[in-house]
């Protein structure tokens, strides 16, 4: 990230751990989650259900990871303490296995009496909108821990990865921060334009990558998804999804 961006954006989080006891700074985040898959002949439906934290890294079911930008802010507690990713999302709950069940890269695969591991992972593991909704500031912390972090889940993504991952399904949002394109640099007294899309201007921008598919967050958390894959001897199937916060919608799907 630019030194300038860093300076301003480091500013912004600092001023709001005096308010939120989930700001990145108190080292508050949520640790990734694992799932049981399972499928319900009686309703003919897949069901999730949660286990816990991720603790036996050589599982021998057959498994999926999912990959999320950030924690939302009910992933954690009033003392800001994580809880789980998408602890409150119905939607992801109830339509991933039938997204994934009528997905054109898993929808051969996916066999009713076999049992599944789901891994829930976040790039970044802290609250990257700092309590706001995340048109404000999420985009922005999320660079500003992208560079100094991605190695991180990277290893993380290697501690998961086995001879029974099925695939990995890229679920991050593109970003947004249409309520904050404009940042104040108070050294030089200044506004800066920063764009209200999260594309290739904008990651430029804060960022100084020009790249033209890097074009939104979850382009550039792919590029380290398919790092931790190449880097593993198995063949793993990749491909993308809505972010569970537009599951709502029947247009929602994986890939």
């Amino acid at each position: 990230m630019k030194k300038i961006y860093k300076r301003i954006i480091k500013k912004i989080i600092k001023t709001n751990k005096f308010t939120n006891p989930a700001n990145p700074f108190n080292n508050k985040l949520v640790q990734d989650a694992e799932y049981n898959m399972t499928y319900d002949f009686n309703s003919n439906l897949w069901n999730l259900n949660y286990i816990g934290t991720i603790k036996n890294f050589n599982n021998q079911n057959k498994n999926f990871i999912v990959i999320l930008e950030s924690p939302h802010i009910d992933e954690f507690d009033q003392n800001g303490n994580g809880i789980k990713p998408l602890k409150n999302d119905k939607y992801f709950i109830e339509k991933f296995g039938g997204l994934l069940n009528r997905s054109n890269s898993f929808k051969k695969i996916l066999t009713q009496n076999t049992r599944y591991t789901v891994y829930l992972v976040n790039a970044i593991q802290y609250q990257c909108s700092l309590g706001y909704p995340t048109e404000y500031y999420r985009d922005y912390v999320f660079l500003y821990y992208w560079e100094r972090k991605k190695q991180d889940f990277i290893n993380r993504l290697k501690n998961i990865i086995n001879s029974k991952t099925i695939g990995i399904i890229n679920l991050c949002t593109k970003g947004s921060h249409k309520m904050v394109h404009q940042i104040y640099d108070k050294k030089s007294n200044t506004y800066h334009n920063m764009y209200k899309a999260c594309g290739v201007r904008f990651i430029n921008k804060v960022y100084g990558l020009s790249q033209s598919n890097i074009n939104s967050l979850n382009s550039l958390v792919e590029c380290s998804i398919k790092t931790a894959i190449t880097s593993s001897s198995y063949q793993i199937i990749y491909t993308i999804g809505n972010h569970p916060s537009s599951w709502y919608s029947n247009k929602a799907r994986i890939k």
